[in-house]
């Protein structure tokens, strides 16, 4: 008995995380999965292409894709495909154009075409994509180019989002063909009176500059209009002028759809609009007390919508009956306290959805029939992710779990399912269950997650490691793979770290009420949620309170600069990559939705940035940040580092040239330094 707990010590020491295994990529490698007909898909895995049949229950290589292509054209075959609608054919989007394969008759076609936001006709006949800032479709049948939008210059351009629209916004598509393939429905953006800003490039002999159109809070927005334009090029402008074109597409070949936002993301207005007659309604408004979350959660079926909305307190779907321009509220189709994640829409008797119904911490495949009896379909612990066929008989689904990489399955929605891809065992790397525990703090109950060493002596005392995004829209305490960061975390925990992770006000998964805590206050009731964690570890007899450590990236990179700043005699180190240290930095959809603009809400934006509070710093602190930073601008942390040095504070910067916001080629020496940095502080 006594030669037992030696031989874990010997077991953990030899099944145990290096730095390198930080780096390495664990998922199934599973890529390109797409639908082709309701019983067969395609999908790639490495550089090869394979089609699953439902039916024989197998998967056979599809070498003469590969084969073919490189007889034909004398080079490799270029990744990632778009199935079109024919389900017999694959587009695959290069630099120097399109390639599309036929699965019947093997054979290619090749476009040249030098653009982005590529889309086919539903007719298969056309090709819709953006050149240069224009809109334009390629024929087909007889290779012709034809320009639907005139050249305005580079401040003006169609048929494809801006910067900010994308990123906050989640829209990155800016045309979308009728049903009918005779006209396009599209978005003009005019940034003209936006203000640039430059993002340098300090590499080349006498360095370069990249000026990105980056409205920051408060500023001018780009100008955004809505039209209708035939493969004719006659183009017709629609009169919606609200501040945000957040959604837009088509109902049938003569009505469109479109979601609107005021500048403040209160109130969000949805309209339907006939292009023959050219009558429009609103068909509905939502009004909310502080923001509105846009999603894309809404499918049209026939006579029927379905429509996501907080408008009880929790994300729900809604039954509308549609009729002519109207939209009439039927019933409530799902509701309690949960939310529903993610729409995938109906085959007309049940409506499919993501959601966390069964535990806040994990996402699971569910459906609802038009009674609102909701049915789980995916028993698996974790993280899912589905991906419907045509007739919602069948979904892959991505699958993950703490210490299970991606496994991609298929299930028939009656219950049974199989596995087509395993992610890289991940057992020899000794990695530890993370403990997920509700507890109760100042009266709230609060989602945390706790890593202990291996060979946890509850004898000893151990430094905690606070791990935190503490934002909108996002959830730390939750159960699937989630990478390097994970995994630096495990590697932090295998070397005597406690890593510890709660979900404070503002993150999501709790309902509105639980995000809109942050409203014009950004940093303060996270903060205070975080520290009610502090407290909580202070209790335990395992827990050094006085070396207590913190760090995250982004919002999570803000958070660390706000607890050292705010909290200087609580942290003892925090390491924060690419953080928004001044909100006015930010930009406008973002940092408006919560905070409103710096004019309306000037107290708010000072309070809740870290430049601010310099001086209060005691603890050790490091910042990392890219340069070339397109998200959050590099100045953010030259104007720390100045308050910083005025307050004559002693800290470390890490600076990765020509790395934007993730820091990709050099994610790696990131969390090299920041291991580094809590062993030598911590």
């Amino acid at each position: 008995m006594k030669k037992f707990p030696i031989l874990l010590i010997f077991l953990s020491l030899l099944f145990s995380l290096e730095i390198q295994d930080i780096g390495k990529r664990y998922h199934a490698g599973v890529g390109s999965i797409q639908w082709i007909s309701s019983k067969a898909f395609v999908f790639t895995k490495g550089k090869k292409i394979y089609r699953y049949d439902i039916d024989s229950s197998s998967y056979v290589e599809l070498t003469d894709i590969t084969r073919s292509f490189k007889e034909k054209f004398k080079k490799k075959l270029v990744s990632g495909f778009i199935p079109l609608k024919s389900g017999v054919e694959l587009l695959f989007p290069a630099d120097e154009g399109v390639y599309i394969y036929n699965l019947d008759s093997g054979t290619w076609e090749y476009f040249k075409i030098h653009g982005r936001g590529i889309d086919i006709s539903p007719d298969g006949k056309k090709i819709g994509f953006v050149e240069d800032g224009k809109l334009k479709i390629l024929i087909r049948k007889t290779g012709e180019i034809r320009n639907l939008t005139p050249d305005e210059g580079k401040d003006v351009f169609y048929g494809k989002t801006d910067w900010v629209y994308g990123e906050e916004l989640e829209l990155y598509k800016g045309f979308w063909w009728a049903p009918d393939s005779r006209n396009l429905l599209f978005l003009k953006f005019d940034e003209r009176k936006v203000r640039s800003y430059p993002v340098l490039d300090f590499i080349p002999l006498y360095g370069k500059i990249y000026h990105e159109k980056y409205p920051k809070a408060g500023e001018t927005n780009p100008s955004v209009s809505l039209g209708l334009v035939d493969i004719f090029g006659r183009i017709k402008w629609l009169p919606f002028r609200d501040e945000y074109i957040g959604r837009a597409g088509w109902i049938d070949s003569r009505r469109i759809y479109v979601i609107t936002l005021n500048r403040s993301q209160d109130t969000l207005k949805f309209w339907i609009y006939d292009i023959v007659n050219g009558q429009g309604r609103v068909a509905f408004t939502e009004h909310s007390r502080t923001w509105i979350n846009l999603t894309s959660n809404f499918d049209f079926y026939r006579d029927k919508l379905i429509w996501w909305s907080e408008r009880d307190g929790h994300g729900h779907l809604y039954l509308y009956r549609l009729k002519n321009l109207s939209l009439k509220l039927k019933k409530q189709l799902t509701k309690g306290s949960w939310e529903v994640t993610l729409l995938y829409g109906t085959d007309g008797k049940k409506v499919y959805f993501q959601g966390n119904k069964s535990s806040v911490v994990e996402r699971r495949i569910y459906s609802v029939d038009f009674r609102g009896k909701v049915k789980e379909l995916t028993p698996l612990k974790g993280s899912n992710m589905a991906m419907f066929s045509p007739d919602f008989r069948y979904f892959i689904d991505y699958h993950s779990d703490f210490l299970l990489p991606h496994e991609v399955l298929l299930f028939r929605t009656g219950g049974r399912y199989s596995k087509i891809a395993s992610g890289k065992p991940v057992n020899k790397l000794g990695l530890i269950e993370p403990e997920i525990k509700l507890l109760k703090l100042n009266g709230r109950f609060y989602y945390t997650m706790m890593i202990k060493p291996p060979n946890f002596d509850p004898s000893k005392k151990y430094p905690v490691i606070i791990y935190v995004y503490g934002g909108p829209h996002a959830q730390v305490v939750q159960r699937g793979w989630r990478g390097s960061t994970f995994l630096t975390n495990e590697y932090l925990a295998q070397h005597g770290f406690i890593i510890f992770s709660l979900d404070n006000r503002g993150s999501f998964g709790r309902g509105k009420a639980w995000e809109d805590w942050i409203f014009k206050h950004f940093g303060k009731y996270e903060l205070e949620d975080q520290l009610a964690g502090v407290k909580y570890l202070k209790t335990l007899p395992y827990v050094d309170g006085n070396r207590i450590g913190i760090w995250g990236w982004s919002y999570g990179g803000y958070m660390t600069l706000t607890a050292m700043l705010k909290a200087p005699e609580v942290f003892k180190a925090g390491f924060a990559v690419a953080p928004v240290t001044d909100w006015k930095y930010y930009d406008s959809i973002y940092t408006e939705r919560y905070m409103r603009t710096p004019a309306e809400n000037p107290e708010g934006y000072r309070d809740s940035s870290p430049v601010n509070f310099a001086s209060n710093l005691k603890g050790k602190l490091y910042i990392a940040h890219g340069t070339s930073d397109d998200n959050v601008h590099f100045q953010n942390t030259v104007a720390m580092v100045k308050k910083l040095l005025d307050a004559k504070k002693s800290f470390e910067v890490m600076i990765y040239p020509q790395q934007s916001h993730g820091i990709g080629a050099y994610r790696l020496d990131v969390f090299k330094r920041l291991i580094e940095f809590f062993q030598k502080n911590l």
